[in-house]
Order: structure tokens, then sequence, then C-alpha cells
């Protein structure tokens, strides 16, 4: 603690409150995003109910650390950067764990979609899966 306490003390005050501010910026946008999800996919076929499924199970069967740090970068629009400082690591791992996050990810959805073909069907060249990408960074 500094001599005079007051003007840490409001430094502290102000930064938890812009923390607040974003999170709620944050939280807002993604109502807005689920919003737009559910209302534009309200006529769900059993195949996108399906796909759906397999997702969720591929992201639970990451491990902890390669889910978290997809999720902040995916779900919550946080930078390579700005997750490391939230997960008290390097930009590196950070960019690591990602990497093998999509890896493991693009193997169980080509799994999937593979034994979802009648009779194991190899998908054609020109189908490749699409990196996942962070909407918040393309909206800008």
């Amino acid at each position: 603690m500094p001599a005079e306490p007051l003007p840490w003390l409001l430094g502290v005050a102000r930064k938890v409150l812009a923390d607040a501010r974003r999170s709620s910026r944050r939280e807002a946008a993604l109502v807005d995003r689920m919003s737009a999800t559910i209302s534009a996919g309200a006529s769900d076929t059993a195949d996108d109910v399906a796909a759906r499924e397999v997702l969720i199970a591929a992201i639970c069967a990451l491990t902890p650390v390669q889910r978290e740090a997809l999720l902040l970068i995916a779900w919550d629009g946080l930078s390579q950067s700005e997750t490391a400082t939230a997960l008290g690591c390097t930009r590196a791992a950070v960019a690591v764990r990602v990497y093998r996050a999509r890896a493991t990810l693009r193997a169980a959805l080509r799994r999937a979609n593979d034994n979802a073909r009648p009779g194991g069907a190899q998908p054609e060249a020109s189908t490749n899966p699409q990196p996942i990408r962070n909407p918040a960074k393309e909206s800008t």
C-alpha cells in the first residue's frame, strides 16, 4: 500500500468499474448474438441439431486449458494477448493452446462427418473445414 492510499484506491475502483462495464457490454453482445442465432435457426432440422451436438461433444473433449483459451477467444472475443493476461500465461502459450484446440476440433468434426456418410465415404478435396473465426474481430 502506498503512503497515501486514497489515490491508489480510486485508481483500483476506476479499473474495477471499467471491467464491470466491459463485462456488461460483452454480456449484452452475447445475448444479441444468441438471440439472432435462435431466431435465424428457428427452423432447425435434425441435421442441424445433430451437428450442434457433435460440436458440443468435440468442445467438451478438449483439455480444460485448451477449451478455456479457445472459448475466451472465439466466444468472448478476446485477443491472444488479452487471453494470456486473463489466464496468467504467455501469448505464445495461448497460441499453442488455441492451435491444438482447433486442430482437435477439426479432426473430431471430420470424423463425425465421415461417419455420417453412407459407407464412410471420403469427402471431396474441395470440402475443407473452415477455421474457427472470431466474430467480434470480423465486425471491425
